[in-house]
């Protein structure tokens, strides 16, 4: 059915290319031939001028009484152009002519232009026993003031056979034109239709859930092989991305089942129990709810995740690293007692950001990096600016444990834990920082910290440097 149609719609465009091309070749053939005998025209009209202007001065250089004579020597020792019949009146009534001028004498329209010649030399067409003719006429000075004239005749069968040669041969090579292109174009149709049909075919298998269907490159180098990749890239990330649904979604049932099961237990348990122990029933009622408030924070952990792959998950807009940070940095101190420290960026850059995300993140790295430590422990904020790289570094540095360099690339990952350092999380805060990163069009990277433990760093890229903020000159912290 697919081929069916492609041969129809490979038909329908050949046609309107045979339309198009048939009006084309129409058209210039026939300029061409229209142009040809204008000018196989103009050059006769021009010929017989020639001839009668030549006539007119012999004859106006002879002596009056020997006129006769002297145009009767032109005409015998004159060779005329080919087809050219010339014709001399005299003003006693006498007349000369050429070879082949018997038709032309006996023609009434002839005879009276010879009696009756224009003031001045005239040209016009005449046909003459089914032939056609061009013819200048010219009038002669005569010493009695009688009337004289000369005509000046050239058929056109030459003119036309060869307008009909040069017809036929326009039509012939439009005809063979018309032939290879409708040709080529079909053959170059039914190629390219020919792979649209293959996508479609592939696409329609991937519809009934053969999802590891590719299109493949063609090797042709030419667009359809340009939409046949861009097809398969688009289904390698649709691919990924229902993977990722899948294990998305197997993560949360596996998360969520065990504080659903330890909330189902604890309510078995008090209904074996009754309400008469009270302080079992506080116990009961505090585990229950405290088993449904991490439901609660684990599912809105899973819904900024779940939207960090919509396109309006960021509301942007242009954020000052130093407010931000200085922000940040003033509402992580109240996390927890540890010994914070503060390294502030720049005041001139500017980073186009979801602010609101952005110090989500940040926070989210610092609530990680206080579960890490204990009390006493370094936590450090620093932001630096790359500007080779065009990037703004945001990092949390920590004197904690830290983390294994072969532990660190899991740690990105939705419920990944490192061993019993984050026991009490959900496993979902680097995952969400990583989205945030990577939304933006940046990155985190885990690495070893200055004060020995972890260090975790956000990368996004610099909107603008503003250079009419306060601040200090110019010079790059180093990291």
């Amino acid at each position: 059915m697919t081929k069916q149609r492609s041969v129809g719609t490979a038909t329908r465009l050949i046609s309107v290319l045979v339309a198009i091309l048939s009006v084309v070749f129409a058209v210039t053939g026939f300029a061409t031939v229209r142009i040809f005998t204008n000018r196989a025209l103009t050059q006769s009209l021009e010929d017989l001028s020639v001839t009668v202007r030549d006539f007119q001065r012999s004859y106006g250089e002879a002596p009056v009484a020997s006129v006769l004579p002297v145009a009767t020597r032109y005409l015998q020792r004159r060779v005329l152009p080919k087809d050219v019949v010339l014709l001399v009146r005299f003003s006693d009534g006498h007349r000369l002519a050429t070879a082949g001028a018997r038709p032309f004498l006996q023609d009434q329209v002839i005879r009276r232009q010879l009696l009756s010649p224009p003031a001045t030399s005239a040209q016009s067409a005449i046909s003459i026993g089914g032939q056609n003719f061009q013819y200048v006429i010219s009038p002669l000075p005569s010493a009695d003031g009688k009337t004289a004239s000369v005509i000046a005749i050239k058929s056109l069968k030459a003119i036309e056979d060869s307008r009909r040669t040069l017809t036929l041969l326009v039509t012939g090579q439009a005809l063979v034109a018309l032939l290879a292109s409708v040709l080529a174009g079909y053959l170059l149709l039914r190629r390219l239709l020919l792979q649209v049909g293959d996508m479609t075919e592939t696409a329609q298998a991937i519809s009934d859930g053969a999802i590891n269907e590719r299109i493949g490159d063609p090797g042709t180098g030419d667009e359809m092989a340009a939409l046949a990749n861009t097809l398969d890239s688009m289904l390698d990330r649709l691919s990924s991305a229902l993977d990722a649904q899948r294990r998305l979604l197997s993560d949360v049932s596996h998360q969520l089942r065990t504080p659903l099961t330890v909330a189902r237990g604890q309510l078995e348990v008090l209904d074996r129990i009754g309400v008469k122990d009270e302080v079992e029933v506080r116990a009961t009622i505090a585990t229950v709810l405290n088993e449904l408030d991490h439901m609660r924070s684990l599912t809105e952990r899973l819904l900024i995740l779940g939207r960090s792959l919509e396109p309006d998950f960021l509301d942007l807009g242009p954020v000052e690293v130093l407010s931000l940070c200085d922000e940040v940095f003033a509402a992580s101190q109240v996390l927890a007692p540890r010994s914070w420290l503060y390294v502030p960026p720049l005041p001139h850059l500017i980073i186009e950001a979801d602010y609101a995300k952005v110090r989500g993140a940040l926070l989210n790295l610092l609530e990680n990096a206080v579960k890490a430590t204990k009390e006493g422990d370094v936590i450090e904020l620093t932001a630096t600016a790359a500007m080779a790289s065009n990037m703004v570094h945001l990092a949390v540095g920590d004197s904690g444990p830290g983390i294994a360099e072969q532990d660190r690339a899991v740690l990105t990952e939705r419920f990944a834990r490192a061993g019993d350092a984050d026991v009490e999380g959900s496993g979902l805060g680097l995952a969400i920082v990583t989205a945030v990163a990577e939304a933006h069009g940046g990155e985190l990277e885990l690495g070893e910290s200055r004060h020995g433990g972890l260090k975790a760093v956000m990368s996004l890229p610099l909107l603008e440097i503003s250079l009419d903020h306060d601040g200090d000159d110019g010079k790059v912290i180093p990291e």
